[in-house]
């Protein structure tokens, strides 16, 4: 019989340990499940950043989607403005309001000196008004051109 105790002795150490390991498996179990835990919660934090981030991506897509369709049609008016003509109706531009301004100071100085007749002045002062008028239009109008071309490039 004290044999018989001896291996009852030595299977209740051996319950024992049993029992001591799977306590320590279940601590490792419970560290598991708190990471596994805090790991889901990370994980939820980058799936709401994702999505979050994703919804900029379509918008900014959009409105550069929309600003490049505006700056393709800008490009198309300026093409149709035909840049270097404008540069070159500037350049005419300006020998045409230098022509005028010597003829109203002509003007001026016949209408001073009494050139012929006072109605020859006056008819001539109107003639460069009018093509005043008419240049002022078109520098206005050539201004404008520029103006576009500039903020284009």
């Amino acid at each position: 019989m004290p044999q018989d105790i001896e291996e009852i002795i030595e299977r209740f150490t051996s319950s024992e340990a049993a029992l001591r390991r799977i306590v320590e498996a279940s601590g490792e179990l419970e560290s598991a499940r708190v990471e596994l835990e805090k790991a889901e919660k990370s994980l939820d934090r980058l799936d709401h950043h994702v999505a979050e981030t994703a919804s900029l991506v379509f918008s900014v897509a959009n409105e550069l989607k929309a600003i490049a369709r505006d700056m393709r049609d800008t490009m198309i008016a300026v093409q149709s403005l035909k840049p270097e003509l404008v540069h070159e109706k500037l350049d005419g531009l300006t020998v045409g309001v230098n022509d005028a301004v010597k003829k109203s100071g002509r003007a001026v100085e016949a209408a001073k000196t009494g050139f012929e007749s006072t109605e020859g002045s006056l008819l001539e002062l109107r003639k460069v008004a009018n093509m005043n008028r008419i240049l002022l239009v078109i520098v206005t109008l050539l201004t404008i051109g520029v103006g576009v071309v500039a903020a284009v490039h």
